[in-house]
């Protein structure tokens, strides 16, 4: 018989599942997408499987949860706000620098060449 509450890195048997199937999905999708031919639907079958699949396990019933008994010690996160002002400080800067670069990359002078030079370099 299985073990009632099977987990892999504190996530259940189902969502692991889930992730395969999506995974292998959308490595099929990409290598179909590069066949000609009537095999270029496989991606589009393949998409189809893994939806179908995930509505399934969805709608399968979940195991009920036992009531656990609840610690009386009480955890106080003290750093959580700051993690948040770090987290918020971290994003700015993210963001600030990649219009940076593409500020950068879009506004390089991008200069015409004449027709009559044109032909020299080729």
């Amino acid at each position: 018989m299985v073990e009632e509450n099977v987990r892999i890195m504190g996530v259940g048997l189902g969502v692991i599942i889930i992730g395969v199937v999506w995974s292998l999905c959308l490595v099929l999708c990409i290598t179909c997408s590069a066949v000609t031919g009537a095999a270029r639907k496989a991606g589009f079958i393949t998409f189809l499987i893994a939806l179908i699949s995930t509505v399934f396990l969805l709608l399968l019933p979940r195991q009920l949860q036992h009531s656990v008994t609840k610690p009386d010690v009480t955890i106080y996160d003290v750093f959580f706000y700051w993690r948040l002002a770090l987290l918020g400080v971290i994003v700015l800067c993210v963001i600030l620098g990649l219009m940076a670069i593409f500020r950068q990359h879009w506004m390089m002078p991008v200069y015409a060449r004449s027709v009559n030079n044109l032909h020299r370099y080729n």
